[in-house]
């Protein structure tokens, strides 16, 4: 009598159940990193190892009781510029991976000596190895020497690769994965929690009830470099300029926030641009909750995890066409609109036509988002790591 093959999800669970957990590996569990591990926790048995408490990049602050995850470091991920840290973490990595004895490792990325110690140790024990990659080909200049290590790494130490879309995908074939060994959907936040807390915000109270504008545009991020704001600031005078009556609300702290603020005050902005500072969790609610479009901006940014979170909170999006996200989660005219990150005309021109568009059919654009942002939730990202912990074994 034939026999049903066994599921991924069944493949890795009888695995794990022998004795042999998966581990998933990061830097530092924040919200996104915390939603990913419980819904993978809800398929198979995991274990969760962090290289450090905190991670001052990002200021995430996030409530990890009752979870059993182990972390090596109980200071910030930064501290590792020393030389004794990187190699302290790099020994205990390697401990607890000998105490697990996992079968299968996710490992994020393989630039960090601590990455590359697990995926040598797993390849020494012979266990399967998940290339947790978020990189795209334009996000950044590109050496041919660095390009030629990557691949050697790609093919030496790693045996399927875990994606965000097509842009990254693309991306890792070229450096060797072969692409039936690539799953997608890596790059998720927590969809309910933001839905639910914008939605609850709305009914509850108002936009003066948090000091907001009454109509605005909405970026939450860092406040750097790379998020390209300052062109943001610019190409938003000219909407003013041009008789728009929007706010600019910006959200987030970072090396550039005292030259983004002067900057607004010269160009006679600071009755449009609020700057409200870092938020976190639940915090944000309010700012998604009451905004009218989401703007993000950047020149380089491989992902963009602040739009899944604006178009699960219900907003029409405007978004920089070198965004990686932009392929599966920006349909223009649908729910928003691509611009050049380089061109402030262009920047400009999107933000009058998003603003100019009747309130329903903002709306409209809003519902559309959640509709195509429900696709890239914890649940499908546990999906597909389960299947590249499991395996598959392909011919050539």
């Amino acid at each position: 009598m034939a026999t049903q093959a066994a599921t991924p999800c069944q493949a890795l669970s009888a695995t794990a159940n022998a004795g042999n957990p998966a581990v998933l590996i990061f830097a530092n569990f924040g919200f996104y990193h915390m939603a990913r591990m419980r819904a993978l926790a809800e398929l198979l048995p995991i274990a969760a190892i962090e290289l450090a408490a905190e991670q001052k990049l990002y200021g995430w602050r996030t409530d990890k009781a009752g979870y059993d995850i182990v972390t090596l470091h109980k200071g910030a991920l930064e501290d590792r510029r020393s030389l004794w840290v990187r190699l302290r973490l790099t020994i205990l990595l390697w401990r607890e991976l000998n105490a697990i004895r996992p079968r299968a490792l996710l490992i994020p990325g393989y630039s960090d000596v601590c990455c590359l110690a697990a995926a040598v140790w797993a390849k020494m024990r012979r266990a399967r190895t998940v290339l947790m990659f978020e990189s795209t080909e334009i996000d950044r200049p590109r050496a041919l020497v660095k390009e030629l290590v990557k691949k050697c790494l790609v093919k030496l130490l790693f045996d399927f690769g875990f994606v965000g879309g097509q842009r990254t995908s693309d991306y890792l074939e070229k450096l060797g994965m072969d692409s039936r060994r690539i799953v997608r959907t890596y790059d998720v936040v927590d969809n309910a929690f933001f839905t639910r807390g914008a939605d609850y915000t709305r009914n509850t109270s108002n936009r003066a009830d948090w000091g907001l504008p009454n109509e605005y545009f909405l970026y939450v991020g860092r406040l750097a470099p790379e998020k390209n704001l300052e062109r943001l600031l610019r190409a938003f005078r000219e909407y003013v300029l041009n008789g728009g009556s929007w706010s600019l609300v910006l959200v987030g702290m970072g090396p550039q926030e005292r030259f983004l603020k002067t900057l607004a005050d010269r160009l006679g902005l600071s009755g449009s641009v609020y700057f409200a500072g870092f938020k976190n969790g639940q915090d944000l609610f309010p700012y998604y909750a009451f905004a009218d479009c989401f703007v993000l901006p950047s020149v380089r940014e491989p992902w963009g995890l602040v739009v899944n979170e604006a178009m699960a909170c219900g907003l029409p999006v405007l978004v920089s066409s070198i965004c990686g996200c932009t392929p599966e989660l920006v349909s223009p005219g649908v729910n928003g609109y691509l611009f050049a990150p380089h061109d402030e005309k262009d920047l400009t021109d999107k933000l009058t036509r998003l603003a100019s568009l009747p309130a329903d059919s903002r709306v409209a654009m809003g519902q559309k988002s959640q509709r195509i942002v429900s696709a890239f939730c914890p649940a499908q990202w546990a999906e597909s790591a389960a299947e590249a912990l499991a395996g598959r074994d392909y011919d050539g």
